[in-house]
This record gives C-alpha cells, structure tokens and sequence, in this order.
C-alpha cells in the first residue's frame, strides 16, 4: 500500500463496513425493546447516532467532529431546561398550598443551575482549541495553565483522587473493602504516575516543581513499560467488570446483614 492519500486497501475498508453494519444490527436488536416501548423519548438520541453517523462519510467534519458535540450538548440541556420550566410551571399551579417564599427560592435555584450549566459548556468549549480551524487559537490548556501550573495539577490531583475513592466504594463489589482499596490504590497509583512520566516527556514545560520532582525520582522505569503495566490492569479491570455483570446479586458491604427481630417484641 502507497503513502499516498488516494490510495486504500479496498478489501479492509469493505471487512470495516460489513463490521460496522453488523454492530449496528446488533445494537439496534439490543435497543429495539427501549425504542418500542417509547419512541418520543428515544428519539433525540437516535436523531444524535443519526447525525454523527453521517458525519463520518467526510474527513472535513471528522476533524471539527468536536463541534457537533458542542452543538449537541447545547441543544440537549436547551431541551431539558424546557422540559424542567413546564415542569415546575405546571407543578406551581397544581400546589397551591406552596407559600411564595418556596416558589421564590425554586425559581432561583432553577435560574443558577441554568446560568452554571452554560458556563460549565462554555469551559468546556473553550478549554482546548482542537481540529484544523481553530487549532491554533488561544485555549485554557495552553494559556491559564502554561501560567498557572500549581493549579493545574491541583485539579488533576482532585479527579484521581475521585476516580479513586468512586473506584475503592463501588468498584469491586465481589471483594472485602480492604482488598477493594488496595486494587483501586494500585490503579490510580500506575494510571497517575503513567501521566506523570508521559507529560514529562511530551510537555515538560507543564510540569510543576513537585510534580517534576517526582518525575524525575521515577525515572529509572520506561514510559512503554509503565503503559504496558497501567493497560493491562485496566484490561484486568474490564474482564472483571464483564465477568461480574453476568452475577445478579451483589454483596453490600455498606449495611451488615442483621437478624430478623419482631418489632412489635
């Protein structure tokens, strides 16, 4: 096969056609039960498959591909912010016995949600400039952060730190807490040092002071030795949650089970 751009194995792309006709068979027997149940409420995600699926029959769209999820993510809470307003419009007129004071106070905190959903989308939108036609432009992973390194490390601290006490509560239901713990600690522990090494390499003017002191102590193990190991795990981590899907009851370890006692006695 050439390196020019004309140039396709037309037996692969006809193998990756018929792969992808028979997942779509396979998921639409898979949701038809949703579908036919109530097809008004599936019908915005399957207007959404829909669209992006035609997005991809052209290159031009699958490098802006991040703007049809703006768009799309900006249309969906538009649609449930309308929803929730003649929701809470009609629930204002059926209860009457509401004093003003807890109308007041809904609609305010209908207002705040709304205004902080369209900043959070505006972050969003705003936080990395990818693509071909804004790829250069400003951002606030190249500019804030670049200038603001501590705090950028700071929030990466926080979302692991998350991932891993979401992880060791509700992970590996089929194991003892500790043994929980301990497989989530060791997770997040290869998936945060793999970050580490991997920024240091690609973009070491990110790096804050400790961040690179750490680094740097870390230095003796190769960054394909670390992705092999923090992949692995996480395929480890896959085929037990697929394994474990099959199980219909779980244990919870939250409430001891306790023996029946008569309340009247």
């Amino acid at each position: 096969m050439s390196s020019t751009a004309s140039t396709y194995d037309v037996p692969r792309l006809f193998f990756g056609q018929a792969v992808a006709g028979i997942a779509l068979f396979l998921g639409l027997g898979a949701a038809f039960p949703t579908i036919s149940i109530s097809l008004r409420t599936t019908a915005p995600l399957l207007g959404i498959s829909l669209l992006y699926g035609i997005m991809m029959f052209a290159s031009s769209y699958v490098e802006e591909e991040q703007h049809f999820w703006y768009w799309a993510t900006t249309a969906w809470l538009t649609l449930l912010w309308i929803k929730w307003s003649v929701a809470f419009s009609s629930s204002e007129s059926k209860l009457t016995q509401l004093s003003n004071r807890k109308q007041t106070l809904k609609a305010r905190l209908l207002a705040l949600i709304s205004v902080s959903i369209l900043i959070a989308t505006r972050i969003a939108r705003r936080w990395n400039q990818t693509g071909q036609k804004f790829a250069g432009e400003p951002d606030i992973a190249r500019t804030f952060f670049f200038e603001h390194k501590l705090f950028l490390w700071i929030l990466i601290g926080i979302t692991y730190l998350w991932n891993l006490q979401s992880l060791a509560s509700r992970g590996f239901p089929r194991f003892p807490q500790v043994a929980a713990g301990a497989i989530a600690t060791a997770l997040a522990t290869a998936a945060l040092t793999f970050k580490l090494a991997f920024t240091n390499e690609d973009s070491p003017e990110l790096m804050a002071s400790f961040a690179k002191s750490v680094a740097d102590n870390e230095s003796g193990v190769s960054l394909v030795l670390r992705a092999r190991i923090l992949f692995i795990a996480l395929g480890l981590v896959l085929v037990y949650t697929v394994i474990s899907g099959f199980g219909h009851k779980r244990p919870n370890r939250s409430f001891p089970l306790l023996p029946y006692t008569n309340p009247t006695h």
